[in-house]
């Protein structure tokens, strides 16, 4: 029997003994699945009348192909005591009866055409509606179809792009490594010369430690001065004038009594004595 996938579907079997049908009997149910999985075990049958059984499979019937049932009894008064059954859900395009045949045009709906269309009445319609599709528009005519560019225009955008790619070129290419001026290595190094080479390296970095870390500053030995230090010295030197210190900062009173004093001053005196040639001179005149 056939169904729909995901429908449920009732197995039926007969049991007889003595070639008649036997009621009261216990049966149980086991179902497999198109890939020979069994979906049910010892499922419960329930008796319809006159030796018939029936068992609906309700569940796990989404996929399509064959599905097998076996009626079992271990009563051994009956004839078989094993009796299969099978569903077949979605085969022989039963899957495509989606809708009832009333809900489809009947014959008397439709009329055909008087005459069938010609190959250039199809050529036509086809060249319609791939032109259509191209321009997006309704096509009445083929002069709805798009517009080819002039030469004009296919070379002036030639010309852009072929700029714009050589502006990418932006040194002379006999500044270039020529192919003759590289030598590819004959062989790749092996494991050994790359670890020599790293050991070299590492020499002469290691180099720069010139001292044992153990001879430098510990951090234990060191105390950062206190806050209330900083703030004692801080104290002091903003008292200090700016170097050189401005016209201000000297009270004028102090500038005025200097000042008296130097006015006291022989400026032609002073500059006698404030040689050795000019002492010697007086001495020479006194002793003449």
């Amino acid at each position: 029997m056939i169904e729909q996938v995901s429908n449920s579907v009732k197995f039926v079997a007969f049991f007889t003994a003595n070639k008649t049908g036997t009621t009261g009997l216990t049966v149980t149910v086991d179902v497999y699945n198109p890939s020979g999985t069994q979906i049910v075990t010892g499922g419960s049958a329930t008796a319809i009348g006159g030796g018939l059984y029936g068992y609906t499979l309700s569940s796990n019937n989404s996929a399509e192909g064959e599905y097998a049932a076996i009626f079992k009894t271990t009563d051994s008064t009956v004839d078989a005591q094993h009796i299969p059954s099978l569903w077949v859900l979605g085969r022989a395009g039963v899957e495509n009866l989606d809708a009832t045949v009333s809900s489809r045009l009947a014959t008397s709906g439709y009329t055909a055409p008087s005459t069938a269309p010609t190959a250039a009445q199809n050529a036509t319609a086809v060249w319609g509606a791939a032109t259509k599709e191209i321009t997006g528009g309704t096509v009445t005519t083929l002069t709805n179809a798009p517009t080819v560019p002039t030469a004009a225009a296919i070379a002036s955008q030639v010309r852009t792009e072929l700029a714009t790619e050589l502006a990418r070129v932006d040194v002379a290419t006999s500044t270039r490594l020529a192919t003759s001026g590289y030598t590819a290595p004959s062989t790749a190094p092996t494991a050994a010369a790359t670890a020599s080479a790293v050991r070299a390296e590492l020499a002469t970095e290691l180099a720069r430690v010139d001292a044992a870390v153990s001879t430098r500053l510990a951090a234990s030995a060191y105390t950062a001065p206190s806050n209330s230090d900083i703030a004692a010295i801080k104290a002091k030197t903003d008292n200090l004038p700016a170097s050189p210190a401005a016209t201000g900062d000297i009270p004028s009173a102090n500038i005025t009594a200097i000042k008296a004093k130097t006015d006291l001053l022989n400026t032609d005196r002073l500059a006698q004595v404030s040689t050795v040639s000019t002492t010697g001179a007086q001495l020479a005149a006194a002793l003449s």
